[in-house]
């Protein structure tokens, strides 16, 4: 798990390069990561926006359209 100040440089980074665009493909390669959800639940983000990407901590958080939101560690 990165650092507060590496998990508040990688928010705004990613921020500037997908808010407002549109995820087109959700690959999981490895099952083990997930740690909550299954992967139809990730799968059902397939189509969304991201409104804005935030973070709480050390927790990088995408918001998505209709209150979905999707939590990195």
């Amino acid at each position: 798990m990165p650092e507060l100040p590496e998990a508040e440089t990688i928010a705004r980074k990613l921020s500037g390069k997908i808010s407002g665009k549109t995820v087109s493909a959700i690959k999981i390669f490895r099952k083990d990561i997930l740690k909550a959800g299954t992967l139809s639940e990730f799968q059902s983000l397939n189509g969304k926006t991201v409104q804005k990407v935030g973070r709480r901590a050390k927790c990088i958080i995408l918001f998505f359209e209709k209150a979905r939101f999707w939590i990195l560690l």
